[in-house]
């Protein structure tokens, strides 16, 4: 199967090839918003979260909504769907000098509002989601080390912590 997207601020299109057969599916967008394709584990969830606080940071305010939209396949006929999935809401928290990456710098810190159980607890001056971790065990999440920020060549790591 081939999948190609067209990302446009007002309609989100998708075009799919499945032995021989083509399909399009296109969905009306409400700018700003990200583009799951598929199941959600099979994303990179700093690097995804990383896009949102980016599309967040170029709204007028901190507390902005980001909406979401995922695929869906529509079964045996494998053409791609779209539904629009509940907006993504991070709250700015304040701000903070701490260790990040090796360095220390100051960070922001989010909570995401609504039923979610996530906090960002650390993320760069740059936007880079640096540390997530759980709203109600501050001590669980996803911490990336080993990265240095905007040098080519160098490679990063997510560690899991508890």
């Amino acid at each position: 199967m081939s999948v190609s997207w067209d990302y446009l601020p007002q309609k989100l299109t998708c075009k799919t090839e499945y032995d021989g057969q083509s399909s399009v599916s296109a969905i009306d967008t409400n700018a700003p918003y990200v583009f799951l394709p598929g199941e959600f584990y099979s994303l990179d969830f700093t690097w995804f979260l990383t896009g949102v606080v980016h599309l967040i940071d170029h709204q007028s305010t901190r507390n902005s909504a980001v909406n979401v939209y995922v695929m869906a396949d529509n079964g045996s006929n494998h053409s791609i769907t779209f539904k629009a999935d509940e907006p993504i809401k991070m709250n700015f928290t304040g701000e903070e000098t701490a260790v990040l990456m090796g360095k220390t710098q100051e960070v922001r810190r989010y909570v995401q509002s609504g039923n979610a159980a996530l906090s960002l607890r650390k993320v760069t001056a740059k936007g880079l989601v640096g540390l997530i971790s759980e709203k109600d065990r501050p001590t669980m999440g996803i911490i990336i080390a080993n990265y240095i920020e905007y040098v080519l060549g160098n490679r990063h790591s997510a560690q899991c912590f508890e």
